[in-house]
């Protein structure tokens, strides 16, 4: 065995999942937050948001899009402008 092999560790096995809507994804806390937050100018907020980072982290990504997207909801409602984008995009990217 080479010294680089037995200087390996053992990768954890990655825990359960499962799929959600593109929907229920856009609906969630994190992902509105970096959105709106993205939105504000303001600067990424990783520190306190660790738990849910990657929704998070693409609300952000997602808040590039084009500027006709204003609102993720709108009267509660996900606004379907964004909701056919981000369903759009969520396909074209290998999760």
């Amino acid at each position: 065995m080479s010294e680089r092999s037995s200087q390996t560790k053992r990768v954890a096995d990655q825990i359960a999942t499962r799929a959600i809507s593109h929907v229920r994804f856009m609906r969630h806390p994190a992902f509105r937050r970096g959105f709106a937050e993205y939105r504000a100018g303001l600067p990424p907020d990783f520190d306190t948001t660790v738990e849910d980072v990657l929704q998070y982290e693409i609300g952000r990504q997602f808040a590039v899009c084009p500027r006709k997207i204003t609102l993720l909801l709108a009267n509660g409602k996900l606004n379907s402008a964004a909701s056919e984008l981000f369903k759009s995009f969520s396909r074209s990217v290998p999760w």
